[in-house]
C-alpha cells in the first residue's frame, strides 16, 4: 500500500515539477530578476501568515484516529472564518507590510495575493480526507492540473506585458483552481455544525503544531525579506531563483514519499519495528536520490544556468553552488519530523523548532556584516547543525543512533562531493550542451560505481523495484 501510494503521488510530483520548470523557464525568459524578487518578498509574507488558516487542525485530523464527522466540519468552517479573517488583514494592512519588509511595491500586490487565504481556506478538510483515504492518485490530478493551468495564465499575461503581475494572476489560478479540484475529487461535504468542545478537543496537538509551523515559516522567509531589505530586489531575485531550483530537487521525492510516510505512520504508530524498518529505507533512499540529483546539475550549472535561463541569470548558478551542499538536509529532515509528529510527539517538534530556528539566525547576522556569500558559508554549517539536532531528538523515539543516521547520510554526501571533484578536471569545452552531456555523465557513472561499492542498499532497492516492472511487463 505505501510503495502504491509513493509511486502516484511521485508519479503526480514529476508531472507536476516537470511543468512548473518549464513554465518557469518560460516566464524567465520574459520577466526580470526584480520582478521576481517582488513577488518573492510579497508571498514571503503570504507564507507566514498561511499556518493561521488551518490552526494545525490539518495535521491533527490526520494524526488523530478517532475523529467523526463533526470533528471534519467544525475544523471546515473554522478554516473559512480564519481565510476570510486574513484576508482582510493583509488587505487592510498591506501599506504596512511593505513599510517592514523595506519595499512599497509590494503593497497593491500584497493586496491581491491576501485572497489566498480564503480561496485555500474552502479545501484544506477536502486535503485532509484525500490524505486520511490515502488517496493520493486524485491528489496528484489536482496538483498537476492547477500547476498547468496557472502556469499558462502566468505565461499569457507575461506575454502580453502584465511584469510582476502575471506570476499574481499565476498563484490566484493555481489557488482556485486547486480548491475547485479538491471539491470535485472529493465526496465529502461539511456538516452544517459546529461545536468548540470538538475544536478545543484538537487544540492541545494543533496549537503545538501551529506553533511549530508559524516558527518554520518565520524563518524559511527569513533570508527572502532579509535580503530583500539589506542587498537589492534584484538580488533577492537571483538568489530565489537558485534556492527554488534546489529546493525543487529537494522536494521531487521527498514530498512524496514524507507524505505517504506520515499517514502509514500515523496508521501503524503501535508497531515501532514496521516504522523503523520503513524510516531506515526512506532516509537512505532520500540522501542517495537528492544527492545524486544535485550533483548531477552541480557539475554544469554554469552552462545549464546559460542555456536555461540565459546569461542575466548566470550570478543565480554561483549562489545554486553553495546551496547544493545542502542537498541532502530537507527531504532527510523532513522523514525525521514526520515520524517525530506521526507518533505523537508535537511538543518535542515545537521545541525542537524553537533551537533550530533560534541557530537559524546566526548565517544573518555573519550576513549582514561580511556580505551574502559569507551568509551562505554560514548557511551550510547552521544546516548541518540543524540536521544533528533532529537526529538528537528523533533517535531515541525511533531506537536508531545518533551514528548510525550520520552514516547514512555521509555515504552519499561523500561519494556526491568526489564524484563531482572528479569531474572538475575535466576541461570545459565551447559548446554549451556538450559540456552539460559529459560532465553529467561522468558524474553518473561515478556516483553509481560508489554507491554500488559502498551504499548497496539504495542501489539494490532500485534493483529489485526495477526487475519486478520489468517482470510484470513480461
Amino acid at each position: 500500500m505505501i510503495l502504491k501510494n509513493f509511486i502516484w503521488d511521485f508519479l503526480g510530483k514529476i508531472a507536476n515539477q516537470g511543468i512548473s520548470f518549464i513554465i518557469s523557464l518560460i516566464l524567465t525568459r520574459y520577466l526580470a530578476p526584480d520582478e521576481y524578487g517582488v513577488i518573492v518578498l510579497a508571498m514571503a509574507a503570504i507564507m507566514i501568515m498561511q499556518p493561521l488558516i488551518h490552526f494545525g487542525l490539518g495535521t491533527a485530523l490526520v494524526q488523530q484516529q478517532d475523529v467523526e464527522e463533526e470533528d471534519f466540519s467544525t475544523a471546515f468552517y473554522t478554516n473559512i472564518i480564519m481565510g476570510a479573517l486574513l484576508t482582510c488583514c493583509l488587505f487592510f494592512g498591506s501599506s504596512a507590510v511593505a513599510n517592514i519588509v523595506g519595499n512599497k511595491e509590494i503593497a497593491p500586490i500584497s493586496r491581491w495575493l491576501s485572497f489566498l487565504f480564503i480561496i485555500s481556506g474552502f479545501s484544506i478538510i477536502q486535503r485532509v480526507k484525500l490524505t486520511r483515504d490515502m488517496n493520493f492518485k486524485y491528489m496528484s490530478y489536482i496538483s498537476t492540473s492547477t500547476s498547468l493551468i496557472g502556469g499558462l495564465s502566468g505565461i499569457i499575461m507575461a506575454i502580453n506585458g502584465f511584469g510582476v503581475y502575471a506570476l499574481v494572476a499565476q498563484q490566484l489560478v493555481s489557488a482556485t483552481l486547486n480548491s475547485i479540484l479538491h471539491w470535485v475529487f472529493s465526496s465529502w461535504r461539511p456538516l452544517f455544525f459546529f461545536s468548540f468542545s470538538r475544536l478545543f478537543r484538537f487544540l492541545p496537538f494543533g496549537s503545538k503544531m501551529l506553533g511549530s509551523q508559524l516558527i518554520a515559516q518565520l524563518f524559511d522567509q527569513i533570508d527572502k525579506i532579509f535580503i530583500g531589505r539589506v542587498f537589492s530586489i534584484s538580488t533577492l531575485g537571483l538568489y530565489n531563483r537558485a534556492t527554488s531550483l534546489n529546493l525543487t530537487i529537494s522536494k521531487f521525492s521527498s514530498d512524496s514519499l514524507s507524505r505517504v510516510l506520515f499517514a502509514y505512520i500515523s496508521k501503524h504508530q503501535d508497531n515501532l519495528d514496521l516504522v523503523r524498518k520503513q524510516y531506515k529505507k526512506s532516509l537512505q533512499l532520500l540522501s542517495f536520490f537528492s544527492m545524486g540529483i544535485s550533483g548531477l546539475i552541480y557539475v554544469s550549472v554554469e552552462d545549464l544556468f546559460t542555456v536555461l535561463f540565459t546569461d542575466r541569470w548566470i550570478q543565480s548558478a554561483y549562489y545554486f553552488k553553495l546551496c547544493a551542499i545542502n542537498a541532502y538536509a530537507y527531504p532527510t529532515s523532513v522523514i525525521m519530523i514526520q515520524t517525530l509528529i506521526a507518533l505523537g510527539y508535537p511538543g518535542k517538534n515545537l521545541r525542537l523548532d524553537i533551537i533550530k530556528r533560534t541557530i537559524k539566525l546566526s548565517p544573518f547576522i555573519i550576513g549582514f556584516f561580511y556580505g551574502l556569500d559569507w551568509m551562505l558559508y554560514g548557511i551550510i554549517i547552521q544546516t548541518f547543525i540543524g540536521v544533528s539536532l533532529n537526529i538528537y531528538f528523533v533517535k531515541k523515539i525511533i531506537s536508531i543512533s545518533f551514528v548510525q543516521h550520520w552514516i547514512w547520510l555521509l555515504t552519499p554526501i561523500t561519494l556526491a562531493i568526489l564524484s563531482a571533484l572528479s569531474c572538475s578536471f575535466i576541461p570545459n569545452l565551447e559548446n554549451d550542451y556538450l559540456n552539460i552531456f559529459i560532465h553529467s555523465l561522468l558524474f553518473a557513472i561515478l556516483y553509481l560505481i560508489g554507491n554500488a561499492l559502498l551504499n548497496k542498499e539504495p542501489i539494490d532497492y532500485f534493483r529489485d523495484k526495477l526487475k519486478l516492472v520489468l517482470k510484470k511487463l513480461n
